[in-house]
């Protein structure tokens, strides 16, 4: 029975029929068919082992790739007025060599300059007079290690800048008058609009002449005393 066996056993591992008789198989090919089924038996043991490590991901490794470098720009503001300035820095992500990043300022006419640039910060100057309309100026950091790999900030110059103005009590003098008393908070510094801010004072007083003028205005404190501007 032995023989028998073994020969059923290579049948299903093969595949193919094996038409011998028992009669025939002495000792020596006992040990023949043994050693077949041996060979046999290892190969599909190792196409199934292979089967699982492809179905698993394994059985094989591959140096794992570094992470991609990335960046980021942090704008002092969305917005900032003519002849201002804005501090702008960028943050590099899985930059080992510490390359940074270049600049880049558009349009390429028209809308301002880029000053005290360095491989993680600039500084954006704001045109001096205002534009015809809203311009829309885009500063994009690139960073060294991958050219790819970039962060733009928008910034709005707004064609009219509106200072909200707040209402106080007018003095005695200014009130005899009729005048209009109030503050308007501006930068202390007007190239550099996260500076201190400061409340101007103004009185504003109804013409009364023959020429048609708009208001008289007296600002007094802050940088500069206006007297008598008439607009």
């Amino acid at each position: 029975s032995g023989p028998l066996i073994l020969l059923t056993a290579l049948r299903c591992i093969t595949g193919r029929a094996l038409l011998v008789s028992a009669a025939a198989i002495g000792p020596a090919a006992v040990l023949n068919l043994a050693r077949v089924a041996t060979v046999a038996v290892r190969a599909l043991l190792g196409t199934i082992l292979a089967t699982l490590l492809a179905a698993c991901g394994g059985g094989s490794s591959s140096p794992a790739s570094s992470p991609r470098t990335t960046v980021s720009i942090a704008a002092g503001a969305a917005s900032t007025p003519p002849a201002t300035m804005l501090p702008m820095t960028a943050a590099v992500q899985n930059d080992p060599a510490q390359q940074g990043v270049t600049w880049k300022l558009a349009p390429a006419t028209g809308a301002g300059t880029l000053s005290d640039v360095t491989s993680t910060a600039a500084t954006y100057n704001a045109p001096d007079n205002p534009p015809a309309s809203d311009l829309t100026v885009m500063i994009t950091a690139t960073t060294v290690a991958d050219s790819a790999m970039s962060a733009t900030a928008t910034i709005t110059i707004p064609a009219h800048v509106i200072f909200v103005a707040k209402t106080v009590p007018c003095p005695a003098a200014a009130a005899a008058h009729r005048a209009s008393c109030g503050t308007v908070d501006v930068p202390f510094d007007r190239r550099n609009v996260n500076h201190a801010i400061i409340p101007i004072y103004f009185e504003r007083y109804a013409h009364s002449g023959a020429t048609l003028e708009s208001a008289i205005v007296i600002a007094s404190g802050g940088p500069g005393v206006l007297t008598g501007v008439q607009f």
